[in-house]
């Protein structure tokens, strides 16, 4: 049986008014609502994560390509036109990257 099947069966029971081992049908209702919220939370905690993982990815991505623009820049060994020239080049194609 399942979490969501015996979760069903309690509700079920507790519909029909058994009480089990003195715990008050109150009690067991309560309990049967703190496991439903408790597995919406679980489903709202994984599409989180899930979205937070997919932008740190895109910001993993973005940051890499700023390095390597970095990098060919601090390592250029051109004159300061060339180097203007290749400055601008290189952020527009970091800034398209971002589109």
């Amino acid at each position: 049986m399942t979490n969501k099947e015996r979760l069903e069966s309690i509700k079920e029971d507790v519909e029909i008014g058994i009480k089990v081992w003195g715990i008050s049908i109150d009690d067991i209702k309560w309990l049967v609502e703190q496991a439903e919220k408790k597995t919406e939370l679980e489903h709202s905690y994984r599409r989180t994560i899930s979205k937070q993982n997919k932008q740190n990815t895109a910001l993993y991505k973005q940051n890499k390509r700023y390095l390597e623009i970095f990098e060919q820049l601090y390592n250029f060994d051109g004159n300061v036109q060339e180097h203007s020239k290749l400055t601008d080049m290189l952020c527009g194609e970091a800034l398209e990257g971002e589109e």
